[in-house]
């Protein structure tokens, strides 16, 4: 089996995200990938790395948005629900309750970086 520097296998799967599976990083390769290109110990930016995550998780649940220079905005917001008139299983009507989501909107730093354009 052919193996990626990340411990991944380069087998491409079907399913959305999963067509990149070798270009994926789990969060302990990200990690791994922290620690090696700032010369940190891999404790060290474990630990880092799960601050950021808790923290981020914590302003997220309590409403508030996030904005990271040269990222974007994550933030949430509601989604509105649903009625369809005819489910193809049921055949009846089917609604969807109003749900929370997260979203990342990029910043136009990230947006021209991605396009390969500077800023």
């Amino acid at each position: 089996m052919d193996i990626n520097e990340y411990g991944k296998s380069n087998i491409v799967y079907t399913k959305k995200f999963a067509e990149n599976r070798d270009r994926t990083l789990t969060q302990n390769a990200f990690i791994r990938r922290i620690a090696k290109t700032n010369g940190l110990q891999i404790k060290d930016a474990d630990v880092a790395v799960k601050m950021v995550i808790d923290e981020l998780l914590a302003c997220l649940r309590e409403g508030l948005c996030v904005k990271l220079q040269g990222l974007g905005t994550i933030g949430t917001y509601t989604r509105k629900g649903r009625v369809l008139e005819h489910n193809a299983i049921t055949g009846g009507r089917c609604e969807s309750q109003d749900k929370t989501v997260v979203k990342l909107v990029p910043s136009q730093k990230l947006n021209a970086s991605l396009r390969g354009v500077e800023i």
